[in-house]
Order: C-alpha cells, then sequence, then structure tokens
C-alpha cells in the first residue's frame, strides 16, 4: 500500500492512477498524515439486467419474431370474432 500526501498526489497523481490500474497498487491520499481518499480503478456496476446475474436457465425465452407488426385482425386465431362485450357497460 502506497500512502501519498495530497500534495505529492497531486504532482504524481498520472503516475499514482498507472500504479493502480496496471500494478493493482492500493494507493491512499493522506492530508496531515490522515487517510483521505483511496485511489481505486473505476468497475461498471452490475444490473438486475446483466447477464453475468441471471443463469441461464432462469432467462427469458421468446418465441416467433418481435419485430413483426401485429395483427389488426379482430378474430381470434380460430376465427371467431373476438367479444367486446363488457357486462354492465353503458351504452352510449
Amino acid at each position: 500500500m502506497i500512502m501519498v500526501e495530497i500534495d505529492e498526489a497531486r504532482m504524481r497523481l498520472s503516475e499514482l492512477i498507472n500504479l493502480v490500474i496496471n500494478g493493482n497498487e492500493q494507493v491512499v491520499i493522506c492530508r496531515n498524515g490522515k487517510p483521505l481518499i483511496d485511489l481505486v480503478a473505476h468497475e461498471e456496476p452490475k444490473t438486475a439486467f446483466s447477464r453475468d446475474l441471471i443463469p441461464e436457465d432462469r432467462r427469458l425465452k421468446l418465441k416467433g419474431d418481435l419485430t413483426a407488426p401485429m395483427n389488426d385482425d379482430p378474430c381470434q386465431d380460430d376465427g371467431t370474432p373476438m367479444t367486446t362485450d363488457i357486462p354492465h357497460a353503458r351504452q352510449t
């Protein structure tokens, strides 16, 4: 672990960043000898939608072409008309 004062860190920032990224070194920036900041490499956060977090057997599998236009035909798949009757609905 490398501990540097803030003034020194300001002068050596590029070098310290390279140590953290390439050398896997821990760098702590101090003020008056007291730790102030840990210099760490950035990691992209994993989201709930990340493929790494959802096991293969638990992923949703979709069939068909989701980009195809929707059918405007008011009939069901068997050819019978869809009912739109709603009980107790007021006709205007």
